[in-house]
């Protein structure tokens, strides 16, 4: 069974072009809009990877990338974003300090993009997704995600 991956991201275009490039390569691929369309992804279909954006006029990455983490998510999630720098921090650092796993900087190459979802695939075997002990961080996810 493919490896399922789900794209965050607000621009469409990016969403098309990167479902194109990992369909290609073999993979199961999911989209959100943003953030919070992202959690209700992320829950309704436990993600093998996250790709998020960082920057998004609605539910932005970052609150993003710190609910799945709050919520038990113990998967790979890889922060995307044109910005290099969040203030003083490289965007890597600022990313990996909010619980993603890597970061890819836009625009990147096709390969690059393989090549950090394979690093993510192959270092997250075999605990990923939902943490089994989430069951409450679940419960409260999905009474977030009511509210919104």
């Amino acid at each position: 069974m493919p490896a399922y991956i789900l794209i965050v991201d607000d621009d469409e275009n990016v969403r098309l072009t990167l479902r194109a490039m990992l369909e290609d390569a073999g993979y199961d691929i999911g989209e959100a809009c943003d953030g919070i369309a992202g959690l209700k992804a992320a829950l309704a279909r436990r993600p093998d990877v996250i790709l998020a954006d960082i920057v998004m006029p609605s539910g932005d990455g970052l609150s993003f990338i710190r609910d799945l983490v709050n919520w038990g998510y113990d998967g790979p999630v890889l922060a995307m974003s044109g910005t290099p720098t969040a203030g003083r921090l490289a965007l890597r650092d600022f990313a990996v300090r909010l619980g993603a796993t890597d970061a890819l900087r836009k625009p990147f190459t096709r390969d690059q993009l393989l090549s950090k979802v394979g690093r993510a695939l192959q270092a997250s075997q075999p605990a990923n997704g939902i943490a089994s002990g989430a069951a409450d961080s679940a419960s409260s996810l999905r009474c977030l995600i009511s509210r919104a």
